[in-house]
């Protein structure tokens, strides 16, 4: 929208999580999946025709339960009581002021929503997933990316993922795999690229790309 409006001809994206502060260290449910990451993503107006095509946002607050720290902002301040710990019935031990995940239920809210953005956006570019020369979606679990490859139909040479090297390193995933994708040779020019994001909100969105 800044450049588009000329407010503005180059623009830094800085993408930061540390959510290693807020994972409680005997939860297997979020200890091992998300890792400490930064990214910077220069923006600038296209010298040529290629760019973001078009992006796509979404998102249910309703769901916004289902990832979540309970405690620690102006709503629950911190306090003796936020900081005692319990134990769930698959083991897994957290306070009110750890991150509190449903790995399932966003899984499902996933696969059940950004199939179909994705659909959605290449449709109103007249564009279909064979259109698409590669597919970098966030890297939340493997298992999700399994399901919207499955869901989509695409096969999994077309999809880039660097998880098992980094994990789950939040919002700064896509920008990190972008990079990655194109340091490994996956990213060429001239391609077609497909972002997908999902996650705290609970909130979706996609982007189309020609690079």
């Amino acid at each position: 929208g800044l450049m588009l409006s000329g407010m503005a001809r180059n623009a830094l994206l800085i993408n930061a999580d540390t959510y290693s502060r807020f994972t409680h260290k005997k939860d297997r449910a979020t200890r091992i999946l998300f890792s400490d990451a930064a990214a910077v993503s220069w923006i600038a107006p296209a010298e040529d025709a290629r760019g973001v095509v078009d992006i796509q946002c979404s998102t249910g607050g309703k769901y916004y339960e289902s990832c979540i720290i309970p405690a620690g902002g102006f709503r629950k301040p911190k306090s003796g009581e936020t900081s005692l710990a319990s134990v769930d019935a698959s083991g897994n031990t957290r306070t009110a002021e750890n991150l509190h995940m449903d790995g399932m239920a966003i899984l499902g809210f996933v696969n059940s929503r950004v199939p179909k953005q994705i659909r959605s956006l290449l449709e109103r570019n007249q564009r279909s997933l064979e259109d698409v020369d590669l597919f970098i979606f966030h890297q939340a679990s493997k298992m999700a990316l399994d399901c919207l490859t499955k869901l989509l139909g695409i096969p999994p040479e077309r999809v880039f993922s660097n998880l098992r090297d980094v994990g789950n390193t939040v919002s700064a995933s896509i920008p990190i795999a972008f990079k990655d994708a194109r340091e490994s040779g996956r990213l060429k020019p001239g391609q077609r690229v497909l972002l997908a994001g999902f996650g705290a909100g609970l909130s979706w969105g996609s982007a189309l790309l020609e690079v």
